[in-house]
């Protein structure tokens, strides 16, 4: 595509042949041209970003979405980590003390979270436990015990808070390329209400979702079983539940479908780098480390990993000049229902 400066030279060009008079650039013509030129660069770009969300496989955004659409399907948005707040009492009362739906608390980081249901904090108790969930849906709700120890408006007598369980459940909204691929797949293998590919794509519709396994006659004949899994590997029991009740209600007759969470794996990954140059050992240890979490997720359901893949991972840093895998000693497999995720990463340091 020509840009702005290209599309003036042609036009003083073609100027110059038609009149037979060289224009100078600082001329009014010669300005108007360029305004012109610039119009035109716009309308090319404009062309071809056209071009571009005509198609699935180069779609993005709201665009992408509505060809997701035109497929009977929808972006997963993304859900948000639940837990529970424990509110504190300096004294016990003899009175319950309520602690009110909506009340927001923080971690260090501004991670905020909210109260879903109103508590109270019982007549005699020190504190009170109430049900709450992130503001935001995203694995950075996602956060361990005791981390939450900020009160934004402390409710009348309440002075601490904090989180007795981690907060899980969290993940982010499905990526551009995800939903691309979840969209090109139901071009390759067709949903007819009734095979595999239906229940595995309506599965995947649910918020939280990051990937579904089918197992058509998991109990005989006119049963079918559906695992999923989450971002952070096994879903929760309201949505297993969501999800159950969603293909009960949409299978066609005479079929009984189970949905259930996948069997989880915790491989012990074990190596030795030696750090790049410019790089300390702690960096280099911590960014390694990074690189084979990576590996690891909830999409990746009853899907192996290849040594070679995490050596690649922890090279393709650019913190390590070597790395020598020392466990595991082959390739990890799993079954169609497994998943593997992140276990115990190991790092030393070699010579």
């Amino acid at each position: 595509m020509k840009d702005a400066k290209a599309l003036y030279q042609q036009m003083k060009e073609e100027f110059c042949q038609e009149t037979g008079f060289a224009m100078e650039d600082g001329a009014d013509l010669a300005v108007r041209l360029y305004a012109c030129a610039a119009q035109l660069e716009s309308l090319y770009r404009y062309a071809d970003w056209c071009v571009e969300q005509a198609f699935p496989q180069t779609a993005q955004g709201e665009q992408l979405a509505l060809h997701g659409a035109l497929r009977g399907l929808d972006r997963n948005q993304g859900a948000c980590a639940e837990g529970v707040l424990r509110f504190f009492v300096p004294e016990a009362r003899q009175l319950a003390l309520t602690i009110p739906e909506g009340t927001v608390c923080m971690t260090s980081g501004l991670q905020r979270y909210v109260t879903t249901q109103a508590g109270t904090i019982p007549a005699g108790s020190l504190y009170g436990d109430v049900p709450a969930r992130a503001e935001e849906p995203g694995q950075g709700g996602n956060t361990p015990v005791d981390t939450v120890r900020i009160l934004t408006l402390a409710p009348t007598g309440v002075t601490a808070v904090t989180n007795p369980e981690a907060f899980t459940g969290g993940s982010d909204a499905e990526s551009d390329e995800h939903f691309r691929a979840r969209i090109l797949e139901s071009f390759r293998e067709l949903p007819n209400g009734a095979n595999a590919a239906w229940y595995r794509l309506r599965a995947m519709d649910h918020d939280g979702v990051a990937a579904a396994v089918v197992l058509p006659r998991v109990n005989g004949i006119g049963t079918v079983g559906v695992v999923i899994a989450t971002q952070e590997g096994a879903p929760g029991e309201a949505l297993l539940e969501e999800v159950r009740e969603d293909l009960q209600n949409a299978r066609e007759i005479a079929v009984d479908v189970t949905v259930s969470a996948p069997v989880i794996q915790r491989p012990t990954i074990k190596a030795t780098i030696q750090p790049a140059d410019g790089w300390s050992f702690a960096s280099a240890k911590a960014a390694a480390q990074t690189a084979i979490r990576s590996l690891f997720g909830g999409e990746r359901l009853g899907q192996g990993l290849n040594r070679a893949r995490i050596i690649a991972a922890v090279m393709g840093t650019g913190a390590v000049s070597n790395c020598t895998l020392t466990q595991p000693t082959k390739d990890l497999q799993v079954e169609k229902t497994g998943l593997l995720l992140s276990g115990s990463i190991v790092i030393s340091e070699g010579a």
